[in-house]
């Protein structure tokens, strides 16, 4: 276990909003502040969009790196396993000062797809391409997690707004993956798309280390902070399950619905059009779902998007011969039906009150599930040789967060416990 010491009292400022819940309230002591350079907004959704990018870049490439490297399906399944373990142990280790954190981020992202694009130009062997996958995967997640501590920071009295807009340009960049790599890589190969990408993350790592130095709300401690006791060790695992199932799922598709594409319908797009599509409609879908949040219930919309999801995937696996334009449109309808499942699993998990650190981790744990399911896809691909039951992985993944859905969060137990209280107290 990595000390978390720095790490909670460089997020001092975001662990009170997130005790606060149910608790009294006090007022913040705060710690002078050192000057620290913090990247501002601009910057931020640079950041968002090249992790975004960064995060999605396998999935449409995935075949030609296949071919580059002469890779089955259980191959590629380690590359995804390389990848988001890294991205498993950027988010887990990322504590304070997040200035650094960024400047680590791009750099590793940065070195890690400069050598990917060695590795392909020099055909070198396996070995090479999964150690810049875990270095790349290592640099992205430290700029998604600390990007998004930074945001959260920042914008404390409207957190909920810039993180949704921060999490939009992520899901943009992931979008631009789909939509360019694999007409890039037709032109030119995939290592010049990869060089190419590398020297983005250049910029922004010259852009963060130019920043000057400006107050600093990292170091803001608040009492309460010090004194909140977080979650329960059950509700801690509970969480961490979801987003374990979630990373996985969310991965699976990005990563291996382009290969189905072209493995069982034989297309000729310029473009990963199954990708693409599930990539736009869940930007498109969290980018409406706040309003349609005003009008429906959160629990029943929750848990008909998971439904709506599944029966989009057997769907799409089911379809026979001469219905592969369809797997495109199902794959959109997948990205839509998920689009509002992190922001309410996000908003429940704060409703609970965990400290900083263990939210931290939280979101980490889906980077593991990232990088377990994609891989185990592969594995029952090349073990049954198709890749259409393996893809029921997936499926059975939204199948068990729908059960886990209708698990009530302890905060609502408490609430209906607190008037049984008072009406059992009234009548003795």
């Amino acid at each position: 276990m990595p000390d978390t010491h720095n790490f909670t009292s460089s997020t001092g400022a975001l662990g009170a909003p997130l005790a606060a819940h149910g608790h009294q309230m006090e007022q913040p002591r705060r710690t002078p502040a050192p000057a620290e350079a913090i990247p501002r907004s601009p910057l931020l959704h640079y950041a968002a969009l090249l992790s975004g990018f960064g995060t999605a870049f396998l999935g449409p490439s995935l075949p030609a790196l296949s071919a580059g490297l002469h890779l089955s399906d259980r191959g590629g399944g380690a590359l995804f396993a390389a990848q988001f373990t890294g991205a498993f142990l950027g988010g887990w280790f990322t504590r304070a000062p997040l200035r650094r954190c960024m400047l680590r981020g791009f750099t590793c992202a940065a070195v890690g797809f400069a050598a990917l694009s060695s590795t392909l130009a020099f055909h070198a062997a396996l070995a090479w391409a999964l150690a810049a996958l875990l270095l790349l995967g290592f640099g992205v997640g430290q700029i998604i997690t600390s990007n998004n501590l930074l945001a959260s920071l920042l914008w404390a009295h409207r957190r909920g707004a810039a993180l949704t807009l921060l999490n939009f340009t992520w899901s943009a960049g992931a979008l631009c993956s789909p939509l360019f790599v694999p007409a890039l890589v037709r032109a030119s190969g995939p290592a010049p798309v990869l060089a190419g990408f590398a020297s983005l993350l250049f910029v922004g790592l010259i852009a963060v280390f130019a920043l000057p130095p400006a107050p600093n709300p990292l170091t803001s401690v608040t009492e309460s902070s010090r004194a909140q006791t977080g979650l329960s060790q059950r509700t801690f695992l509970f969480f961490c399950l979801q987003l374990f199932l979630y990373g996985g799922v969310e991965t699976s598709l990005d990563g291996w619905l382009h290969t189905y594409d072209l493995r069982y319908t034989h297309a000729t797009h310029a473009f990963a059009a199954s990708t693409a599509a599930f990539w736009f409609c869940l930007a498109g879908t969290r980018a409406a779902a706040s309003a349609l949040l005003l009008r429906l219930p959160e629990r029943q919309f929750l848990r008909g998007g998971l439904a709506l999801a599944v029966l989009a995937l057997a769907t799409l696996l089911a379809l026979g011969p001469g219905r592969g334009n369809l797997i495109p449109v199902l794959a959109g309808i997948t990205g839509a039906a998920l689009a509002p499942w992190f922001p309410l699993l996000f908003s429940g998990l704060v409703s609970e009150g965990p400290t900083a650190p263990q939210a931290g981790r939280i979101v980490a744990v889906s980077g593991l599930g990232a990088a377990a399911i994609p891989w185990l896809v592969g594995q029952i691909s090349a073990g049954t040789g198709s890749l259409r039951t393996a893809l029921l992985l997936p499926i059975a993944g939204v199948l068990f967060l729908l059960l886990l859905s209708f698990r009530r969060r302890s905060r609502e137990l408490a609430a209906e416990e607190i008037p049984s209280q008072i009406k059992s107290g009234a009548g003795v």
